[in-house]
C-alpha cells in the first residue's frame, strides 16, 4: 500500500477498534507504532520483548537522530567536534552525500537546547543548509532488541510492561542485532567489495553467446524436470492415444475371421410376423402356411391379416404404430392362391442385417417340408465370409480404418503435446522473466533458439517413443523400416512448423492456462475437424473430388492437418501397393484381367483404379509431397513473423497505419495540447521546474558526462489517457534517486519505458548516453532491474536463478559460485537458497528478485518496491548492499511506500501525483522547505491509583469540577482514559497555549498524547527546552520531539480534499461541549476549538465515550 492507502486502512482499525482486541502482524514498525497499544518483537518463535511502543522506545531506543544538509563549504570534522563538545556521547553514524546523521543519546536530552542553539546561530560559518531532528523508531527498537531469555520462575507473568524492571523481571536481555550502518561519501574512490567490484574480464563475443544459451538451456531443463505434469501432457499423453488406437487396431476382429453365424428367426426375438393367406380352403396353399408357421416359436408373434392385404396393413402400421413397425416387423409373409397359380411372398424390415435371408429361409424351410411331406426336414442356413480374394484384398488397403485410427488419435494426442508448449513461453512473459533476461543481456534470436532446441527435443522424445509403440504392437504396415524413416521424416517436419507458430500464436494470451486450452481447441479442430471433412469429401460415392481438391489447399497450412493427411496416406498407400506390386496382382494385369490394381492397362473393373505410387513423397495423393512442403514453408513462415513481432516490426507497422485513425499522432497531440493546458493550471514547484529548464536547455551531449539516466519530456498515454505527464529530470552518477507516489502515480510506467517493456509516447529518454528509443538492446545491457512483481522462475532455486542471470551477465564460470554466494548473504536469504523460489516467502522473493538487479553489477538499477514484505533486518542489510552499490557509481533509482527507506537511501526523490513531479530534492530539503512543524509524544504520568488520587484532590488543581463530573457519573474502571482525556486536552488548549501556539492535538491512547505543533517561529532549541521546564510540572513521564516526517510532506502532497464531517461524531462534540470544566473555561475566556476536522482526527474518543455513557452525560448536563 502506499502511505495515502496505508494511512486510511489505520484510521479504519482505530475507528472499529472500541469493544475489540485486535491482534495484527507485520514489518512495516510505523505500523506497529501507531496502531499496537502494545507491541511484541518475536525471534525464532519466541517472544523477545513486549511493551508500549514509547516504553520499547525509551528501553531500547538509540535516542535522537538529528540529519545535517551540508552545503559544499562545510568541514566535516569541524561540524563534527562541535556536536560532540555539546553532547559528548554523540556519534556521526551516516554520511550519504550532503547529508549527515548524528546520533544523540537519550540521557542527553537536557543538553539538546544549547547544541541547536550553536547550529542555528552558526549555520553559514559550519556549511549547514538545513538541519532536523528525529525520534527513536519502532525500527530502531527492532534492531536493539536483544536475546530474551524467561526466567524459570515467573512471580507475575501479566506484569504491567511499562514498570521498571527490577533484578528478577520476567525480561532480562543482551543485545545481540546491530543496526546496519552506512558511511557514504560519493567523493571517496570506489572501494572494492567481495562481490561488486571484481577483478575479473566478463566474457564477450562467441564465449558470451555460447555462455548465454547454456544458461537458457538449462533453465528449460531445470523447468520441465520439476514440472510433472508438464512432462506427461508432452511425453505421456501422445503415446497413449497412439497406443489406444493400436489396441483397437489389434483387437478388432477381421471380416476373414468372423464366425459362422446360422440365419434363423431365433436372431430376432420378440418378433411380430405378419401373416396373410387369401385363400383358406386351397389344401396346397394351406398346407405351406401350416409348414411355414410351424416354424416360429414362443419367442414371436404371428398377426393374422384378415380383409385387407398385407400392403395396406403395413401402411397403416407404420403410420399408427411407427416404432414396433420399426423394430418389431422383420420379416412376413403372404400366400396368395390365384388364378394364375399360387404364390408366396417373403417380406423383411431393413433395419435388421439379416433380415432378407432370414424371411427366405422360413419360405424355403415350408417348401421343403411340403415336397418332402414331413416337418422333420429343414434347411439351415448359414453365413460364414470367404477367404479375401487379391481384389478385395487391395480395396481394403484404400477403405480400412487403421489407418485412419491411428492418424486420428496421433493429431489428438500431437495437439494437446504442440499446446504445452506456449505454457512456459507465456509464464515467462507473462511474470516479465523473460523482460527481465532481455535486460540482463540475452538477444531475441538466443532466447527463441534456446527455447525451440528444447521444444524439440521434449517434442521428438514421444516421437520415437510411438516408434517404438509401431513396433511393440507388430503392425506390418508400421515396421518397415522404410516406413519408419518416412514417419520420422514427417515427423521432423511437423514439429519445425508447429513449435514456431505456437510461439507465434501464444502472444495472444496472458494467462498460461488459457492460453494452453484455447490452442489445445485450436490444433484439435484444425487437425482432425479438417482431416475428417478431407475424408468424407473425398468419397466416391459424393463425387465432389473436385471440391475436396480445392478445399484441401485451404487446409495444407496448418500442420496439425499435414500431420494426419501424411501418416494416413503413408499408410493407404503402402498397403495398395504392397497389394498390387504382389506376384499374383502383376500376372493379372499381365492377363487382362479386370483388377483395381491394373491402372496402367485400364481394366480396373467398375470399381475404379486403386491410387497409389512408388513415390511416397510425390506431390498428388496418396503422395505426401504436398504436406510435408507447407509444413515446412509454415515453419519458415511462422518463424520469421514471430522475429518481426519480437523487433518490434509490427508496433511500427500499427503506428503508421493509426495515421488516418481517431487515435493517430495528430489527434494524440490534440489531446496531449489539451492535458499540457489542463495541467498547466497547476503551477510547477520551483524545484521541479529549475530541474526541467537544466534538462531542456542543456545538450545531451553535456548532460550525459554528469547523468546518467536522462528523461526529456517523458510523456506515456495508455489509449487516451494520460499515465505519465512530460517529465523531465536527470540522475546524476552514484546517486540513489527515488520516486514517491500513491500506487498508479506513474513509477511504475517510468520503469516500464526505461527498461524497454512498454514504448514511450513523447519524449525522450537516454540511459548512460544511448537511447532507449534507437538503442534498447545497447541500454539494457546498461542496467539491472528489480520490477514489481518478482520476475522470477517458481521452479528453479534461489542459487540457480542467480547463477542463469550470472551467466547472462557474461560472468566467468569459475567467478559465479562466489558472487552467487555473497549475494544471497549480504541479503540473508542464504538458509533458503537451494529451495525452489515457490516455496519462498514474499520477503524472500523480494531479496532474490533484489540479488538479481544487483548481479553483474550493472551501471544503473531500477528497483520497484525492493523491499515489500522484507524484516526490518534483511531491509537494513538490503539497504548497506544498495549502499555499497552506489559507491561504485551506480546509479540507482527506487519506488517505495517506506519513506524510511527514501531518507536511508536516496540522494534526492521526487513525490509524484497524477503522472507529474510534485516536488524535487533530498529528503532533508523537503523537511526544511516544507515542513515546518514538529511532532510532539508525550506519556503523561499515570498514579498507581486514579480513583483515590481524585478523592485526595491531587488532581483536582487541574480538572476542578471535571474529575468531580467524572467521578460521580462514570463507571471507576474507566476514569483513568477519561482523565488523560481531560487533562491533554485541557492543560494543552490553555496553560500551553501560549508556549506552543498552532499546536494541534491528533491522538490519544494508552496515556499518551500527540500534537503537531505548527509554528515557523519555533525553533528546535526552544521547544526542547520548553519541553525540560514543564516536564515536571506537568507530570510528563517521558516526551520526544522530532521533525515533521518525510510521510507528512508526502500526505500534504497526495491529499485529496477531505469529505464533510459525518454525522456520528456529532455525538462527540456534544458530550465534549457539554462537560462544565469548558463550560467554566468558556466563561473565564479559554477556548477551546472543537471543530470537524480536530474530530475527524480523533479516533480514540470513541473509545473513551459509548452510547450509554453519552445518553446519561446528556441526561445529567
Amino acid at each position: 500500500m502506499d502511505p495515502a492507502a496505508r494511512r486510511e486502512t489505520w484510521k479504519l482499525l482505530q475507528k472499529e477498534r472500541f469493544g475489540r482486541t485486535i491482534l495484527l502482524t507485520t514489518h512495516f514498525m510505523d505500523e506497529a507504532d501507531i496502531l499496537g497499544d502494545r507491541v511484541a518483537i518475536m525471534v525464532s518463535g519466541q517472544v523477545k520483548c513486549c511493551g508500549s511502543p514509547l516504553f520499547l522506545k525509551k528501553f531500547y531506543g538509540s535516542g535522537f537522530h538529528i540529519v545535517v544538509l551540508i552545503t559544499p563549504v562545510c568541514v566535516v570534522q569541524e561540524l563534527t567536534r562541535i556536536i560532540k563538545n555539546s553532547v559528548p556521547k554523540s556519534k556521526l553514524t551516516r554520511q550519504v552525500g550532503s547529508e549527515l546523521t548524528y546520533l544523540l543519546p537519550q540521557e542527553s536530552i537536557s543538553k539538546f537546547p544549547s547544541l541547536f542553539e550553536i547550529l542555528e546561530s552558526k549555520k553559514e560559518t559550519l556549511g549547514i543548509a538545513s538541519f532536523g531532528v528525529s525520534m527513536t523508531t519502532m525500527e530502531d527498537v527492532f534492531f536493539g532488541v536483544g536475546e530474551v531469555n524467561v526466567v524459570a520462575k515467573r512471580k507475575n507473568r501479566f506484569s504491567s510492561h511499562d514498570q521498571s524492571l527490577p533484578d528478577d523481571n520476567v525480561y532480562k536481555t543482551k543485545p545481540t542485532l546491530k543496526a546496519a550502518t552506512m558511511h557514504i561519501n560519493p567523493t571517496k574512490p570506489p572501494q572494492q567489495t567481495d562481490y561488486i567490484m571484481t577483478d575479473f574480464c566478463y566474457n564477450k563475443g562467441v564465449i558470451l553467446i555460447l555462455q548465454q544459451l547454456r544458461a537458457l538451456f538449462i533453465k528449460r531443463i531445470i523447468h520441465s524436470r520439476r514440472n510433472y505434469g508438464l512432462l506427461f501432457i508432452q511425453l505421456a499423453l501422445p503415446m497413449i492415444f497412439v497406443s489406444v488406437a493400436l489396441i483397437l487396431a489389434k483387437t478388432a476382429p477381421k471380416p476373414e475371421n468372423e464366425p459362422p453365424l446360422q440365419m434363423s428367426i431365433d436372431l430376432f426375438p420378440d418378433t411380430v410376423i405378419p401373416f396373410y393367406i387369401n385363400t383358406i380352403g386351397d389344401s396346397e396353399i394351406q398346407t405351406l402356411s401350416n409348414y411355414y408357421t410351424s416354424q416360429v416359436t414362443k419367442q414371436n408373434q404371428l398377426k393374422y391379416i384378415y380383409n385387407k392385404n398385407i400392403t395396406t396393413f403395413l401402411i397403416e402400421e407404420a403410420k399408427y404404430h411407427p416404432t414396433e413397425m420399426r423394430y418389431k416387423y422383420t420379416v412376413g409373409v403372404s400366400f396368395i392362391n390365384s388364378s394364375a397359380g399360387n404364390s408366396i411372398c417373403a417380406y423383411y424390415g431393413d433395419e435388421a442385417f439379416h433380415s432378407a435371408p432370414v424371411s427366405v429361409g422360413l419360405i424355403d424351410t415350408a417348401l421343403f417340408r411340403y415336397f418332402m411331406g414331413s416337418s422333420d426336414y429343414s434347411f439351415k442356413v448359414t453365413n460364414h465370409p470367404l477367404p479375401t480374394t487379391l481384389i478385395s484384398q487391395s480395396y481394403q488397403g484404400q477403405s480400412t480404418s487403421i489407418g485412419f485410427d491411428v492418424a486420428f488419435n496421433l493429431v489428438f494426442g500431437a495437439s494437446l503435446l504442440a499446446s504445452s508448449f506456449v505454457i512456459f513461453v507465456i509464464k515467462e512473459r507473462q511474470t516479465k522473466a523473460k523482460h527481465l533476461q532481455f535486460i540482463s543481456g540475452i538477444n531475441t534470436i538466443s532466447f527463441w533458439l534456446s527455447s525451440f532446441v528444447w521444444d524439440y527435443i521434449n517434442f521428438l522424445v514421444p516421437c520415437f517413443g510411438i516408434l517404438l509403440l509401431f513396433r511393440a504392437f507388430g503392425q506390418t504396415e508400421y515396421i518397415d523400416m522404410e516406413m519408419q524413416g518416412r514417419f520420422i521424416l514427417v515427423f521432423l517436419v511437423y514439429g519445425w512448423s508447429v513449435i514456431p507458430l505456437m510461439y507465434l500464436l501464444s502472444f495472444l494470451f496472458n494467462e498460461s492456462a488459457t492460453g494452453f486450452t484455447n490452442l489445445s481447441i485450436f490444433n484439435a479442430f484444425t487437425g482432425m475437424g479438417t482431416f475428417v471433412a478431407s475424408i468424407m469429401l473425398y468419397q466416391p460415392q459424393l463425387h465432389i473430388a473436385n471440391i475436396a481438391d480445392y478445399m484441401q489447399w485451404l487446409f495444407l497450412p496448418l500442420p496439425n492437418y499435414c500431420l494426419a493427411w501424411s501418416f494416413f496416406n503413408l499408410y493407404k498407400n503402402y498397403v495398395a501397393y504392397k497389394s498390387c506390386t504382389s506376384e499374383p496382382a502383376v500376372n493379372m494385369c499381365k492377363s487382362n484381367v479386370s483388377h483395381p490394381c491394373c491402372k496402367e492397362t485400364g481394366h480396373c473393373g467398375v470399381d475404379g483404379c486403386l491410387k497409389f505410387t512408388s513415390e511416397f513423397f510425390d506431390w498428388t495423393v496418396p503422395g505426401i509431397g504436398r504436406p510435408i512442403f507447407f509444413m515446412e514453408v509454415t515453419g519458415c513462415i511462422s518463424l520469421s513473423l514471430l522475429l518481426l513481432v519480437e523487433f518490434g516490426f509490427f508496433k511500427a507497422l500499427k503506428w503508421l497505419l493509426l495515421s488516418a485513425s481517431s487515435n493517430s499522432p495528430e489527434a494524440m497531440k490534440k489531446i496531449y495540447k489539451f492535458r499540457r493546458q489542463e495541467s498547466a493550471l497547476e503551477p510547477e514547484e520551483e524545484d521541479v521546474a529549475k530541474e526541467r529548464n537544466r534538462i531542456e536547455n542543456t545538450p545531451i551531449s553535456e548532460l550525459v558526462h554528469t547523468d546518467s539516466v536522462i528523461m526529456k519530456q517523458l510523456t506515456k498515454y495508455y489509449g487516451k489517457v494520460l499515465a505519465l505527464d512530460n517529465i523531465s529530470i536527470g540522475i546524476a552518477r552514484g546517486e540513489c534517486f527515488g520516486l514517491l507516489g500513491t500506487t498508479g502515480a506513474g513509477k511504475t510506467t517510468v520503469f516500464n519505458m526505461l527498461t524497454g517493456d512498454i514504448s514511450i509516447t513523447k519524449g525522450e529518454a537516454y540511459l548512460e548516453g544511448y537511447s532507449v528509443i534507437k538503442d534498447i538492446k545497447k541500454v539494457q545491457q546498461q542496467i539491472g532491474y528489480c520490477p514489481q512483481f518478482d520476475a522470477i522462475i517458481d521452479q528453479m532455486t534461489g542459487r540457480e536463478t542467480l547463477t542463469m542471470f550470472a551467466r547472462l551477465r557474461g560472468i566467468p564460470e569459475k567467478n559465479i559460485r562466489n558472487i552467487v554466494e555473497s549475494l544471497a548473504a549480504k541479503l540473508m536469504f542464504t538458509e533458503y537458497i537451494d529451495k525452489q523460489a515457490r516455496k519462498y516467502s514474499g520477503g524472500n522473493r523480494r531479496k532474490l528478485s533484489t540479488a538479481v538487479a544487483m548481479v553483474g553489477s550493472p551501471l544503473i538499477v531500477f528497483l520497484d518496491e525492493p523491499t515489500t514484505g522484507v524484516d526490518p533486518v534483511s531491509r537494513r542489510m538490503l539497504w548497506d548492499s544498495l549502499s555499497k552499490l552506489r559507491e561504485t557509481g551506480c546509479s540507482i533509482t527506487l519506488t517505495t511506500h517506506s519513506m524510511e527507506e527514501c531518507e536511508a537511501l536516496c540522494t534526492k526523490l521526487a513525490i509524484m501525483k497524477k503522472g507529474r513531479f510534485r516536488c524535487l530534492g533530498s529528503p532533508q530539503h523537503l523537511k526544511s522547505k516544507f515542513g515546518s512543524s514538529y511532532t510532539l509524544i508525550a506519556k503523561i504520568q499515570q498514579p498507581a491509583d486514579p480513583e483515590k488520587a481524585i478523592k485526595k484532590g491531587v488532581l483536582r488543581n487541574r480538572v476542578g469540577r471535571l474529575c468531580d463530573f467524572i467521578s460521580k457519573n462514570f463507571d471507576g474502571s474507566r476514569h483513568w482514559q477519561l482523565i488523560i482525556f481531560s487533562l491533554s486536552y485541557i492543560l494543552v488548549k490553555t496553560e500551553k497555549q501560549h508556549f506552543f501556539s498552532g499546536s494541534e492535538l491528533k491522538e490519544i491512547h494508552q496515556g499518551m498524547v500527540y500534537y503537531l505543533i505548527e509554528n515557523p517561529k519555533l525553533s528546535l532549541a526552544s521547544i526542547f527546552s520548553t519541553m525540560e521546564n514543564i516536564k515536571v510540572e506537568y507530570n510528563l513521564e517521558d516526551y520526544s520531539i522530532g521533525q515533521t516526517t518525510l510521510e507528512d510532506i508526502f500526505l500534504n502532497f497526495i491529499k485529496e480534499p477531505t469529505p464533510p464531517l459525518q454525522e456520528d461524531n456529532q455525538h462527540i462534540i456534544s458530550l465534549i461541549q457539554s462537560l462544565p470544566e469548558l463550560s467554566e473555561m468558556s466563561s473565564s475566556g479559554s477556548t477551546l476549538d472543537i471543530n470537524s476536522a480536530n474530530v475527524q482526527s480523533l479516533p480514540f474518543l470513541t473509545e473513551i465515550i459509548d452510547d450509554t455513557e453519552l445518553n446519561q452525560a446528556k441526561s445529567l448536563t
